[in-house]
């Protein structure tokens, strides 16, 4: 029904994707500068956008690889319409990119990367969300999912909407696991009871 409204212009997903080219083409369209046996010493990468609602793609663009998706969501960021919805992973998203969404009424959906800070608005002050109180509360009330006002970044904090939604606990013990792996690499770092709280969500 959402998709069937009036209420987007345009519905953008997009994302891109790498190709081996001959290694003739290095000069030109040269790959990671690896070193390893069999990596390809020339790649190409496809940034390609499809607009849902019309069916059509609205963008197709072939660039080098050591361009990188943070760098096309800034310069793309004149081609946002107000309206519209964007979708893209995380390579793609910038405090820029977001930024200019706002800036043009339009609106995005994205993953949280991990390592972003979240803030709430308490006492009139903005302070890091507590994920541990957080998730016991939500434990107590039995609820799945939960919408939050919050404030992302660092230094230019973007107001945004955050929605949760707790994963099974199978999504949750690998995550734990990935993390636990990821400490024995280095310096054996332990996990904290603050990311064990996010890992559910």
């Amino acid at each position: 029904e959402l998709l069937n409204s009036a209420f987007f212009n345009q519905i953008c997903i997009k994302d891109s994707s790498k190709f081996k080219l001959p290694d003739s083409m290095e000069k030109d369209y040269p790959g990671y500068g690896y070193d390893k046996e069999n990596q390809p010493l020339s790649l190409m990468n496809i940034q390609y956008e499809y607009d849902l609602l019309s069916g059509n793609w609205s963008s197709l663009e072939f660039t080098k690889v050591t361009r990188n998706d943070q760098a096309d969501s800034k310069e793309t960021i004149d081609k946002i319409q107000k309206k519209s919805l964007y979708i893209r992973d995380l390579g793609y998203v910038t405090s820029t990119y977001l930024k200019a969404i706002e800036d043009k009424e339009a609106y995005y959906v994205n993953r949280l990367p991990h390592t972003t800070n979240i803030y709430q608005m308490r006492d009139g002050e903005l302070q890091l969300i507590d994920w541990k109180s957080l998730h016991k509360n939500m434990d107590k009330a039995g609820q799945t999912h939960k919408e939050i006002e919050v404030y992302m970044g660092k230094e230019k904090k973007l107001k945004t909407r955050m929605v949760m939604f707790r994963v099974d606990e199978k999504v949750y013990q690998k995550r734990i696991r990935k993390a636990a792996d990821g400490g024995k690499r280095k310096d054996g770092y332990s996990i904290s009871k603050e990311y064990k709280a996010k890992a559910h969500y």
